[in-house]
């Protein structure tokens, strides 16, 4: 699992170098908050390799080496907790954007959050408490602040994902271009956060039913990895929506083909307008052997911003 984790960070960092070359003019804060995510996920794999040489190399062959929990195991909790919330909270914020800035709305998955960061930041804690895996697996109150830490995790990501279903479906409007963009947009939406509650889900199912294994403390390795990729997709996935909402359409007017670009629908307030093509036909000094003569000049008749 950690081998497995270790490859996610490399998409992840691919998805970084990808988000820093295309979105060089998004706000401060959304770089910002790329930057340290990728720094916590480089300090996340430094300390998930420490505890492979500690356990596979330096403790080789020595099985009570294997039950010792190693300082490097509370770390790596930590951090991952920090970039699960910080995951999350990108997608509370994006939450609080569309609901024209509510706060009761927003404010919900924000108090759950809250919560389980300090269930999560327990459990890493505990992890300094006891010597071995044996006992820290045996003590009642890591069950309790493991299973609701992650438990309130999934009912984060349910929320969340349901807040922004709503959001997207209620932006849908009379064209079918926009609403098959929002369409995308829900789809990818729920998908992402179906992958990071499962994965919260798998570890309380492991942690509580496979007896004598620390798979469980595997998967907490790799759900960072899920949530701050499913983060950098969601983010470079803009670029693709860009592209599909860019609508060429071809008009042959008298035998000459005419395309009009409509502007990406990238953000909310396009401009729309509306022309209209108008044709003069004079007869030349009311010859009828003379062909006619065509002056065609379009005229722009309308212009209104989308909501």
């Amino acid at each position: 699992m950690v081998l497995f984790a270790c490859i996610l960070f490399g998409v992840f960092t691919g998805q970084v170098y990808f988000y820093w070359t295309s979105y060089q003019n998004d706000p401060i804060y959304i770089k910002t908050l790329v930057i340290l995510v990728w720094i916590a996920e480089i300090l996340h794999t430094a300390f998930c390799m420490h505890m492979m040489y500690a356990y596979f190399i330096e403790g080789y062959g020595v099985l009570e080496e294997l039950l010792h929990i190693i300082w490097s195991a509370g770390a790596t909790v930590y951090l991952m907790v920090l970039i699960v919330a910080s995951a999350q909270g990108f997608y509370i914020f994006r939450i609080w954007t569309l609901s024209n800035h509510s706060y009761l709305v927003a404010g919900i998955p924000a108090v759950i959050l809250f919560c389980r960061i300090a269930f999560g930041f327990a459990t890493g804690s505990l992890l300094y408490t006891y010597d071995t895996w044996v006992a820290y697996r045996s003590e009642r109150a890591v069950v309790i602040t493991l299973n609701t830490g992650l438990s309130l995790a999934a009912l984060v990501d349910v929320i969340t994902t349901s807040l922004l279903v709503y959001y997207l479906f209620k932006n849908k409007g009379a064209f079918a271009r926009t609403n098959q963009v929002i369409v995308w947009l829900v789809h990818y939406t729920v998908d992402t956060g179906a992958i990071t509650m499962i994965m919260s889900l798998a570890i309380v199912f492991t942690y509580n039913f496979v007896d004598g294994s620390l798979l469980f403390a595997g998967l907490v390795e790799v759900v960072s990895k899920l949530y701050a990729n499913t983060m950098l997709a969601m983010l470079n996935a803009r670029q693709i929506m860009r592209n599909k909402s860019d609508v060429i359409d071809t008009v042959e007017l008298s035998g000459q083909r005419r395309t009009h670009h409509r502007a990406s629908i990238g953000q909310m307030g396009t401009r729309v307008e509306i022309f209209k093509e108008t044709s003069m036909i004079t007869d030349s000094h009311m010859d009828p052997t003379r062909s006619f003569d065509r002056d065609t000049e379009p005229v722009k008749t309308a212009a209104y911003d989308l909501p």
